[in-house]
């Protein structure tokens, strides 16, 4: 495989990968030589993988290929370096690497899913409970002020609450149209209203279950 040919974020995965141990170098190189079908090995079995186990000299690797990751949250498990990892690519990499994933390694996808907020959840919401969200924020600071001390009894909401919640609301108000309408939107049109929305909501992220 030619690391030379890969996307940089992808061609930086893999190099990091193969610094975690020899043999495994050795079984990848063999084995693997399409750069999606590597990538998509290299999260999963990094998902299966302890990471107190990885080598020092690897952290160093990956905390210069991502420094924007916040590395205190991987220190229990392989299956939160592989969502921190997913969080800070380029969003066409991660959905292709993720796609990728749930075709070769459906397991380890089942595993990442639920730990992951898309773009796809935000458009599984009730228009009756989007009215009552941008209603409430109007007069606010924050998402979490117009919140504070609520129950949300919408599952899908109260995920996409916990990532915005420190966003201010002057910001999130400026997508209103943009959701509202989505769901009738031809493709063109919701590609672009999709690229407003995404400069404003966090994309792509790892939250934690309670």
């Amino acid at each position: 495989m030619n690391l030379e040919t890969l996307h940089p974020q992808i061609a930086s995965l893999v190099l990091y990968f193969m610094n975690l141990n020899h043999e495994a170098k050795r079984f990848l190189e063999k084995t693997f030589h399409q750069s999606l079908s590597f990538s998509a090995l290299l999260l999963s079995k990094l998902a299966q993988t302890s990471f107190n186990r990885i080598e020092p000299e690897a952290k160093l690797i990956i905390e210069k290929i991502y420094p924007k990751t916040d590395w205190s949250k991987t220190q229990k498990t392989g299956l939160e370096a592989a969502l921190e990892i997913l969080c800070v690519l380029e969003p066409y990499v991660k959905h292709t690497i993720l796609d990728q994933i749930e075709i070769d390694f459906p397991d380890t996808f089942l595993r990442l899913r639920p730990r992951l907020f898309l773009f796809d959840d935000l458009l599984k919401i009730k228009p009756s409970v989007l009215f009552q969200f941008f209603q409430s924020i109007q007069s606010k600071k924050t998402v979490s002020d117009a919140f504070l001390g609520y129950v949300f009894q919408d599952r899908v909401f109260q995920r996409i609450f916990e990532i915005i919640k420190d966003l201010p609301c002057s910001s999130i108000l400026k997508t209103r149209v943009e959701l509202e309408i989505m769901p009738n939107l031809k493709v063109s049109q919701k590609f672009k209203a999709q690229e407003k929305i995404l400069k404003t909501w966090k994309y792509f992220i790892p939250y934690t279950q309670d």
